[in-house]
């Protein structure tokens, strides 16, 4: 691996490590209220911040990438072609330079945005309400069956719908499928190969994309259906049942 390899997967690295140190949000962050136990926030709006949290940092990774192929294209280039014959010599060196000052704003600007949003999914859990009371004989805010069961069976039928135009999309790319099975069956390492090969990536990745975007908008379809679902009735407390009177012993002499 070149220096300037090196260089990307460090960045790389380093950039994985601030994403992952943003953390999951908890639910016990919040205002103080005198020591006591604090109330859990309400589960469907937790569950709102947390998705609204990923959302975030997604693309907050996606600017990362974007920035670092359309900033430093150039200087990425002119480090590999620097080091391509000897990466100790100075111009590799001074080319290696350059493109770590190239990366930094992008590394700079990833860390700035992954603390906003950390802080603002903090602050969505905290200003989330408490959850309902409990109702006893049903978990807390437990919908009602018929309502959920009918949730999901939309949100089934919505992700089959997703699946059905994510299969019509990739027929779509059959024919380039086809010409790049052909020119790769006889030589694998041709140009031509790695052209086609791409060329039917090219076309598929829009149809991953589009199931991505189907599939969440599904799911968040069905979390609000069930968010919306009444709370299951209590179910009524069995009756004690009543102790037979026992029979009186018998006597002696009787």
């Amino acid at each position: 691996m070149t220096n300037v390899r090196k260089l990307l997967v460090a960045f790389a690295v380093a950039s994985a490590i601030a994403y992952g140190l943003a953390g999951p949000l908890s639910a016990e962050q919040g205002d103080d209220n005198g020591g006591g136990p604090k109330p859990k926030p309400d589960k469907q709006c937790q569950q709102n911040c947390r998705m609204t949290n990923h959302l975030c940092m997604d693309g907050a990774h996606i600017a990362l990438q974007m920035c670092k192929q359309s900033t430093c294209g150039d200087q990425l280039q002119a480090a590999e072609d620097a080091c391509a014959s000897d990466d100790k010599s100075d111009a590799c060196e001074s080319a290696r330079a350059a493109l770590h000052a190239c990366l930094q704003p992008c590394r700079d600007t990833f860390k700035t945005t992954v603390g906003t949003c950390k802080d603002d999914g903090q602050t969505c859990v905290a200003a989330c309400p408490p959850e309902p009371p409990h109702v006893p004989g049903v978990p807390p805010g437990h919908p009602d069956k018929e309502c959920a069961d009918g949730c999901h069976a939309t949100f089934e039928t919505c992700r089959m719908g997703a699946d059905d135009t994510t299969q019509s999309c990739r027929e779509g790319c059959a024919s380039l499928i086809d010409t790049a099975k052909q020119t790769c069956a006889s030589d694998p390492s041709s140009s031509d190969c790695t052209a086609a090969i791409q060329a039917a990536r090219d076309c598929l990745d829009p149809c991953k994309d589009a199931r991505k975007t189907a599939e969440l908008q599904c799911l968040q379809d069905a979390q609000g259906c069930i968010a919306a679902c009444p709370t299951a009735s209590p179910k009524p407390e069995p009756s004690p049942k009543e102790k037979p009177t026992p029979k009186p012993k018998p006597t002696e002499g009787t």
